[in-house]
């Protein structure tokens, strides 16, 4: 959803795993992050992976030359850890999509023909940064 108006612009509409939905204005140069705060019940996943279906995701994706983020499971919780950093629960709102809510973060992963997980993308505060996975 894009939405234009003296050259501001509504831009990376998401819903989070609760039901609300955050995005992202752009407008002068500047960029604001928002979320939705009238009362909605909340929406269950799209999709509730099993543990077996959370390791698929695991190992390591290189989002800059310094900057990698671990990808690892346990029982069945997902979590993400950037380099120097603490980790991070991420939450399924759909197959293959993820969200850190505390950070702003949604992480969708990419797979090959075969269906392996190959990358990741990090959309966080109007940065989107890819990393295959190694």
């Amino acid at each position: 959803m894009t939405v234009r108006h003296h050259q501001s612009r509504l831009n990376r509409l998401r819903q989070t795993p609760s039901g609300t939905y955050t995005f992202t204005w752009f407008q002068g140069g500047d960029t604001r992050e928002a979320e939705r705060i009238d009362a909605r019940a909340p929406v269950a996943s799209k999709w509730t992976p099993t543990e077996a279906q959370l390791k698929e995701y695991e190992g390591k994706y290189p989002l800059e030359p310094a900057f990698t983020l671990r990808v690892f499971s346990s029982g069945a919780k997902l979590f993400v850890q950037g380099t120097n950093q603490g980790s991070l629960e991420v939450a399924s709102v759909d197959k293959d999509i993820f969200v850190a809510e505390s950070v702003g973060a949604e992480i969708p992963f990419e797979r090959d023909a075969n269906g392996k997980v190959t990358a990741l993308t990090l959309k966080q505060r109007g940065q989107v940064l890819r990393g295959a996975r190694h």
